[in-house]
């Protein structure tokens, strides 16, 4: 352990020297004597003791409480005033330099020596928690750049995540104009082409031999197909920007679904597969909108037939608390558990590979789903691969 270094700071020879050697008797060094405040300060920052014994009442231009002011703020020494005064005023200034000690001489070595050790052991923790506080400032100002940093980058994540949205929802925006236009556009000459194909199956423009038939036929189908494609993207779009009235009114519920069901007999019956319409009731009454509920069941019908190669679709209706409640429920391919998240999406299919069996557009359940929420109903899907799947929607009674 290194000996302490004691500097001693005293206008009185005498007392220095008997001071000097209490110290070296207990084991302390004293590098050297300051009988003013400005060799005080001079020797300080030459020797750069770990203490300073300072009388307090120094002669000279600066007295012991200004050198220890001094010494504080520039070298961070602890001092202990030496003193033989009774002067409260001058004890007061004292303090303010915040002394690790006050002698009341005359004083014995022991009293000396208990004095610089605590003043030593003092001045340590305090250096040591001065220390510790350095370090953590440290490190607040460095996670504190850090944080700016990781901050500033999240910022400009954010800012180009917002700018990437707004721009898909500009494309899609321009999608769904040019849907519309689209549709709209090719509508009425499609709607003059069925007129005409009618009356040349009609035979209107004179007999058709069997081969012409078939391929009227098959252009019929065709055009179909397209007019079905764009009535629903105009539905589409009337729905997702609110544009489609709903007309409430009273609704025999089990007669427009076995409406519904009778356009599908032919249909079922060219796949061999049994369609079953199962009320619970005769009737069941609901005030809500007949043409949207007819096409929920129907594109869910549809839907069912489509994706159904052998065995039944279903059709339940039973009244609830708050409406009714309509299940369709088939035995076909079924739907996987992960395509739950997107099958109501607007052109999305489970199969969309080249070499998928059944043609169709995405856009079914997506209207269904966009019918069913207009009503303030809700629409669930229950299904396993394989054994065939079950939607059932739910119409609150206006």
């Amino acid at each position: 352990m290194s000996t302490s270094e004691i500097l001693i700071v005293e206008n009185e020879p005498v007392i220095a020297g008997l001071i000097q050697k209490s110290l070296e008797s207990v084991g302390y060094a004293v590098p050297a004597i300051a009988a003013s405040g400005e060799d005080a300060i001079l020797k300080t920052a030459h020797h750069l003791p770990h203490l300073i014994l300072m009388d307090i009442n120094l002669e000279g231009d600066i007295d012991g409480v200004e050198t220890a002011e001094r010494i504080r703020n520039r070298f961070h020494i602890p001092v202990i005033f030496l003193t033989g005064s009774d002067d409260d005023a001058l004890l007061e200034r004292a303090k303010i330099t915040e002394p690790f000690g006050f002698l009341l001489k005359p004083f014995s070595t022991n009293e000396l020596k208990a004095a610089i050790e605590v003043a030593l052991y003092k001045h340590k923790m305090e250096e040591e928690l001065r220390e510790h506080r350095d370090h953590l400032e440290e490190l607040v100002i460095e996670r504190t750049a850090r944080l700016t940093i990781v901050n500033d980058q999240l910022q400009d994540e954010l800012a180009h995540r917002n700018q990437v949205l707004e721009e898909q929802k500009k494309l899609a925006a321009m999608k769904e104009e040019f849907l519309q236009t689209v549709s709209h556009e090719l509508r009425t000459p499609l709607t003059s082409i069925i007129g005409y194909l009618e009356l040349l199956m009609a035979q209107s423009a004179g007999p058709l031999n069997e081969a012409q038939e078939k391929m009227l036929q098959t252009m019929m189908g065709n055009s179909d197909i397209l007019l079905d494609l764009i009535n629903d993207l105009l539905d589409l779009s009337k729905l997702q920007k609110g544009e489609l009235p709903v007309a409430i009114t009273p609704v025999r519920v089990i007669a427009e679904i076995a409406r519904v069901m009778e356009s599908f007999n032919q249909e079922a019956k060219n796949k061999n597969i049994i369609l079953a319409f199962n009320p619970q009731a005769s009737e069941i009454s609901i005030v809500s909108d007949k043409e949207k509920i007819q096409r929920v069941v129907s594109n869910l019908v549809s839907n069912a037939i489509k994706f159904t190669e052998a065995g039944e679709v279903a059709v339940a209706v039973h009244s609830s608390d708050t409406g009714v409640r309509i299940t369709v429920q088939d035995t076909g391919v079924g739907i996987p558990e992960d395509a739950n998240d997107y099958i109501f999406e607007k052109f999305r299919q489970v199969d969309n590979t080249a070499s998928r069996k059944v043609d169709g557009t995405g856009l079914g359940l997506a209207i269904t789903k966009s019918l069913v929420d207009l009503l303030g109903g809700t629409i669930e899907l229950e299904s396993q691969v394989g054994k065939g799947s079950a939607f059932t929607v739910e119409i609150p009674s206006r």
